[in-house]
């Protein structure tokens, strides 16, 4: 039972980091005036990839308190 009860914590945050980063890459796209095609050209560059990762694990902190 603990393992399945942990099992289902992690996937739980997986699910809200998710929506975390789905938020994030919103919020980046709108702050920089981006079109979802112009944010393909540049989603894989790693200053971007750095910008969201942190945009996205402190929307998750803040939910997560």
């Amino acid at each position: 039972y603990k393992h399945k009860q942990s099992l289902m914590s992690v996937l739980h945050h997986e699910s809200i980091l998710e929506d975390c980063m789905e938020q994030a890459i919103t919020e980046f796209c709108e702050a920089n005036k981006l079109t979802p095609e112009m944010f393909a050209t540049i989603e894989n560059h790693l200053g971007v990839q750095i910008a969201l990762d942190k945009k996205a694990m402190s929307i998750f902190e803040g939910v997560c308190q």
